[in-house]
């Protein structure tokens, strides 16, 4: 309030910045000290004149730790915290990795892009390259090896920039095209191969042993058969149907579809020809009696 010049009293108006969002409340937790310190900088900064002081900027920063951070900066603060830098580097010499260079060393080595978008993975690089001492170069190179085999694809022949952040704006573009363009769809081909396959060469005597072989000899044609000595399955001399030869090949040719059925078996065969050489010894036995009464009929 200043006085005017009747006498009366003014209030003067100040218009402090827009309050930004307070950065997460830190619980000791190694990997969330970076990103609690990034954040408490950037809030401390956009909103310096709501803490004007350093000690308005160390109670803020107070306020967002947790029970057991809390417990050990108060142990400290008045003495040897005065500032909110000498909060972070307590937080940093009790919480961060001992070895935070060589972890982030091994963990750019093994960092790859894969499906991710290509910010969301230059993020991450760049977190782990502040841990780092590369060189520009250094860094590109790097950023190279961690891209998706896509991408390096869609890149070959493309100008690489001395400066990280213009080659990130670059990859980020070739990335996006490779995201947005429509997938091609597969081409399949309607044709129908057909494939022929070559007819078996049978034996020249297969139509003869098939003939054959269907027929169902009758008790008179095995009759003529037996005396002259015919095979029942080929008509040919020298063996009976059970060791006919051809009658392996018939069979062979009936599994593989040639045949209609196979060729008939040894014991029918042996039971016919038993049945036979019986009927022929009765009529055989007839002759003879009928010779014997005409003798002594003369």
């Amino acid at each position: 309030m200043t006085p005017s010049g009747d006498g009366l009293m003014t209030v003067k108006t100040v218009h402090l910045s827009d309050r930004l969002p307070d950065p997460p409340i830190f619980t000791g937790k190694r990997k969330d000290l970076p990103l609690f310190i990034s954040r408490l900088r950037m809030k401390l900064e956009g909103n310096a004149d709501r803490y004007p002081t350093e000690r308005a900027k160390l109670i803020y920063a107070h306020s967002r730790l947790d029970y057991d951070p809390a417990t050990l900066a108060d142990l400290l603060i008045g003495s040897d915290i005065a500032t909110v830098e000498k909060l972070i580097a307590f937080l940093r010499a009790t919480y961060d990795d001992p070895n935070r260079t060589l972890s982030a060393w091994s963990k750019l080595d093994n960092l790859k892009q894969g499906k991710r978008p290509f910010l969301s993975h230059f993020a991450e690089f760049r977190r782990l390259v502040a841990d780092t001492n590369l060189n520009e170069e250094a860094q590109i190179n790097a950023l190279r090896r961690s891209l998706s085999d896509d991408l390096r694809r869609a890149m070959v022949g493309a100008k690489i920039l001395s400066d990280i952040n213009e080659y990130a704006n670059l990859i980020a573009q070739y990335d996006n095209d490779l995201r947005y363009l429509p997938t091609r769809p597969t081409h399949r081909s309607n044709y129908t191969y057909k494939v022929t396959t070559p007819r078996q060469q049978l034996d020249p005597d297969a139509m003869e042993i098939d003939t054959l072989s269907r027929a169902t000899l009758s008790e008179q044609k095995k009759d003529q058969y037996r005396r002259k000595g015919l095979c029942f399955t080929c008509s040919a001399h020298g063996h009976i149907a059970r060791e006919c030869p051809k009658k392996t090949q018939i069979q062979t040719m009936d599994q593989r579809g040639s045949l209609s059925r196979r060729a008939p078996s040894p014991r029918s065969d042996v039971s016919s020809d038993t049945s036979s050489r019986s009927s022929s010894r009765s009529r055989s036995r007839q002759r003879r009696s009928s010779q014997g009464k005409a003798r002594s009929q003369r």
